[in-house]
């Protein structure tokens, strides 16, 4: 049976498909768009059930149980009829993939578990445990996986950028930015270990260090695809909304964050997310939501995760579409009332009264807001982002809290965030209003 360049045996496979997988190997990793190409390659071979999985598990990446449904569970039949002449490690991944098909994202990350204990040099599967735990995050869970491939893989720029983005999550930056920087040491333009060092720069307050280096850095992201040059750039508008420049991030927002496929779920959640973090700084962008909301409305009766509802309906309560928001909520709830386990904890107890607080305070419901969001803040990590994607909802809290009159509270709150360190310019704009 041939083998990949780690060694790994692919089944169907001959030495031309092998070099094929190993070239999407390497764009899927480097978030290049010629990762692509995998999709005419399971077409061209019906029989290579990892040609099958691979192509399905980049139509995860669209984050609508709708283009699951019609584009990967086709590829996941193929390579299942395939199951009696699977590797181990083939097997092992289609089990995931089916998982997180059904919206089983914690079975999904045991089976990456197993893969990544016996097969620690499968980058591809690391990448898609990855994402897994971005949409049901558990960062130190997410960062002992990391850990228990390091040494397998420290000569890798992708892996290390992984790490990075594990270990910052955990807020070990010394260990996040050594990881970052010597990706980049070893390939420049690795762009998800410039991701890191954004997420890295802003918790850590290094907002002008922070500018001038994705500024640098930024020419590399035309070789990377629509989605992470989106998600880049909408890091470098985070910077600038913390010194205080909403009209620069907004400038960004029309210049960078969206256009390449406004219908993406990426651009969705950045440009809504974006919007709403300007927002809470006290302007009013009205004329804004109603290009975003035909786009999210195809998306609004769905269930990934919750982090995708509660931008969905903050976007189409601002845009005035009250009637779909209310179907919206009763369809999640509906969901969320069918989950049992992790799913239920999720979806019920966090995930339903978090969607309708975003609502709430889209609508202007700022106590309603604060009742819906104080019971379930603590645990909000759990729906789904990263760390700086869900501190939106701990943004919405306090800017909630002062526009219901409850000042002192927001002060302490504020405080206890900012703790020792220098409060950013929008930081200090909500200090002045407690």
């Amino acid at each position: 049976m041939p083998t990949d360049r780690n060694g790994y045996e692919i089944s169907a496979a001959s030495s031309a498909l092998v070099e094929d997988l190993d070239r999407f190997a390497d764009d899927f990793l480097a978030a290049r768009d010629g990762a692509g190409r995998v999709f005419a390659l399971a077409e061209q071979n019906p029989d290579c059930a990892l040609a099958q999985a691979y192509a399905a598990a980049l139509h995860f990446y669209a984050q609508s149980s709708a283009a699951i449904e019609r584009d990967a569970l086709p590829l996941l039949a193929r390579a299942d009829a395939l199951r009696d002449h699977l590797t181990p490690r083939e097997t092992l991944l289609l089990d995931a993939l089916s998982a997180w098909a059904r919206n089983d994202l914690q079975t999904a990350i045991a089976l990456h578990e197993r893969i990544a204990l016996d097969w620690p040099r499968d980058l591809v599967a690391a990448k898609l445990a990855e994402f897994l735990f971005i949409q049901a995050p558990d960062y130190r869970r997410h960062l002992r996986f990391m850990e228990r491939l390091a040494s397998v893989n420290d000569g890798s720029p992708h892996f290390l950028a992984m790490h990075a983005f594990a270990l910052e999550m955990c807020r070990e930056f010394e260990r996040a930015e050594r990881a970052a920087r010597r990706a980049i040491e070893l390939e420049p333009s690795t762009a998800w270990a410039h991701h890191a060092l954004a997420h890295q720069m802003l918790n850590e307050r290094r907002i002008d260090e922070g500018l001038a280096l994705l500024t640098e850095l930024s020419p590399t992201w035309v070789e990377h695809s629509g989605a992470t040059r989106c998600h880049n750039w909408w890091h470098v508008a985070l910077l600038h909304l913390a010194l205080g420049d909403a009209q620069r991030a907004l400038e960004l927002l029309h210049e960078r964050v969206v256009g390449a496929d406004g219908a993406s779920a990426v651009e969705l959640t950045d440009a809504i997310s974006l919007l709403w973090r300007i927002e809470l700084t006290g302007e009013r962008l009205d004329d804004e939501w109603s290009a975003l909301a035909p786009h999210v409305v195809e998306r609004a009766y769905e269930q990934c995760f919750p982090f995708l509802n509660a931008h969905w309906a903050y976007a189409l309560t601002r845009a005035g579409m009250d009637d779909v928001v209310d179907d919206a909520l009763d369809a999640l709830r509906a969901y969320a009332l069918r989950q049992t386990g992790a799913a239920a904890r999720v979806f019920r107890d966090v995930g339903v009264p978090l969607v309708t607080a975003c609502a709430a305070f889209a609508a202007g419901e700022a106590a309603r807001c604060v009742a819906l969001l104080e019971p379930v803040l603590p645990e909000v990590a759990c729906v789904g982002g990263s760390d700086a994607q869900n501190d939106l909802f701990r943004q919405t809290y306090l800017v909630a809290l002062l526009e219901c009159g409850r000042h002192g509270e927001a002060r302490r709150w504020l405080d206890a965030r900012i703790g020792q360190a220098r409060p950013t310019a929008i930081e200090q704009g909500w200090l002045a209003r407690a």
